[in-house]
């Protein structure tokens, strides 16, 4: 027998069972009563993956004799994979899982990794011996074995994966509990952003000052355990509230309706688009049904890109009879052409204003940007190393910090600073938004055969 199914957040699908019907009653989002459960989770994750993290290239360097260099490119490429990897935590989320799964097995996840990164900093099998600093500036320091590369490498991996499951997921499985068609619950949204962004912000400080004090100045087992303690209660208070939650079940992945859109209009690309100001013949010609699932907004059609446009132009045969698409690689809606662009912002933006099936992907693309700032500063510092080591100067950047020119490097990371402030300004000169409200639908007039009727002996009837 087929899962029951009905209507929740905001018309979200909820399946029977987990956030289905309880004891023959609806179930509706709870808002608050999930919050301290959601919102501790977070906060106890943040502590947890920044506490183990922020201070990765100092343990590196410290205890296991990394040179300073080959460290910063090792956490870099760290942050940059792990800033990465949540673009796949959304897809798997949107496709398969779901945000909660997706949430469990990532919380999972990065608690063997802060696991790994424990036992290596306590067990003396696992790190080489000790060295002093001016053991390590002579280079005469023990490399670290393979087998303790591996413990490292592989616990870096598991907090890799999960962060990539947990950012993308955990406010859009917030924004979830919220009924956005209620206006007291839409006001409750509001103010569980200020509660998410403020008990990050606490935890992101906690974790930089008190937890690498401890790590640095005290004890690197202790300074990696009590991140590891954190991230074991977030995962026990997450399946605290489990009875309380809406689990919306995965839709499919928005880069599937993003291949749809592009192989349907290159199938099209030579049919005739009607005129952008002739709504009538593009209301007759385009294919827009019913916003279905847990959608609340339409995005209206645009002009830019109106080649892709084409997608959506309607065929003999097209359509099936119950008003359906017969094949979404031949006909795509506009909700789908205009979904392809709304890739563009940052994080709450992007919450609010992408379209409700986006909302995991939108989280990811925050934490794309600064992957990609990580993996440019690994290649960034290993450009300027090899350029000013030219014609046997000393390089900017050495392990002593002494015999190098950091102040000529970060001259020139403030310039690339100052010429990204003014591409910033180019592009919000340029940018369109894109006007949303809840009313969006009320304009969306559908019309019956007696109201078109009605409507057209109004239009024929002589004016007095």
């Amino acid at each position: 027998m087929a899962a029951e199914v009905e209507m929740g957040a905001g018309g979200a699908l909820l399946e029977g069972g987990a956030g289905g019907r309880r004891g023959g009653r609806r179930r509706q989002p709870l808002g608050w009563r999930c919050m301290p459960f959601i919102i501790a989770t977070e906060t106890f994750e943040k502590v947890g993956s920044v506490g183990v993290a922020a201070n990765l290239t100092v343990y590196l360097v410290k205890r296991y004799n990394i040179g300073r260099l080959a460290a910063a490119n090792i956490t870099n490429i760290f942050y940059g994979t792990l800033n990465f990897a949540p673009l796949l935590g959304a897809f798997i989320s949107d496709a398969y899982l779901g945000r909660f799964r997706t949430l469990a097995y990532g919380s999972f996840f990065s608690l063997l990794g802060m696991l790994g990164l424990t036992l290596s900093a306590s067990v003396p099998a696992l790190k080489p011996p000790g060295c002093s600093q001016t053991a390590q500036l002579g280079g005469h320091c023990d490399s670290p074995s393979t087998l303790q590369l591996s413990v490292l490498y592989i616990s870096l991996a598991f907090l890799t994966i999960g962060g990539g499951a947990i950012r993308p997921c955990s406010l859009p499985f917030g924004v979830d509990q919220f009924d956005m068609t209620d206006e007291k619950s839409r006001k409750g949204l509001n103010s569980y952003y200020n509660w998410y962004y403020g008990t990050t912000t606490a935890a992101l400080v906690f974790s930089m000052t008190i937890l690498i004090y401890i790590q640095n100045s005290i004890s690197w087992p202790i300074g990696f355990g009590i991140p590891t303690f954190f991230m074991l209660m977030s995962i026990i208070i997450l399946f605290m509230g489990t009875r309380l939650y809406v689990h919306v079940p995965p839709e499919g992945s928005i880069f599937t309706g993003i291949a749809q859109v592009l192989v349907a209009s290159f199938k099209k690309r030579r049919l005739k688009l009607p005129h952008p100001d002739n709504i009538n013949q593009q209301e007759l010609l385009l294919f827009s049904p019913p916003i279905g699932g847990h959608r609340i907004f339409r995005l209206p059609l645009t002009s830019q890109f109106r080649c892709l446009n084409k997608g959506a132009i309607v065929r003999d045969g097209d359509i099936n009879d119950d008003g359906s698409a017969r094949n979404s690689w031949e006909l795509c809606s506009i909700q789908q052409i205009e979904e392809a662009f709304n890739a563009v912002g940052q994080i709450e933006f992007y919450n609010k204003q992408f379209p409700e099936q986006m909302l995991t992907l939108a989280g990811s693309l925050f934490f794309v940007t600064l992957a990609g700032a990580n993996y440019l500063s690994t290649a960034l510092a290993n450009i300027t190393r090899k350029v000013t080591t030219r014609d046997g100067h000393t390089s900017w950047l050495t392990d002593d910090i002494n015999l190098g020119k950091l102040d000529y490097y970060f001259y020139f990371i403030a310039l690339i600073g100052v010429l990204n402030l003014f591409y910033f300004l180019i592009c919000s000169h340029y940018y369109q938004y894109k006007s949303m409200s809840l009313h969006a639908e009320e304009s969306i007039k559908v019309h019956t055969k007696e109201e078109a009727e009605a409507e057209a002996d109004a239009n024929t009837a002589p004016k007095k």
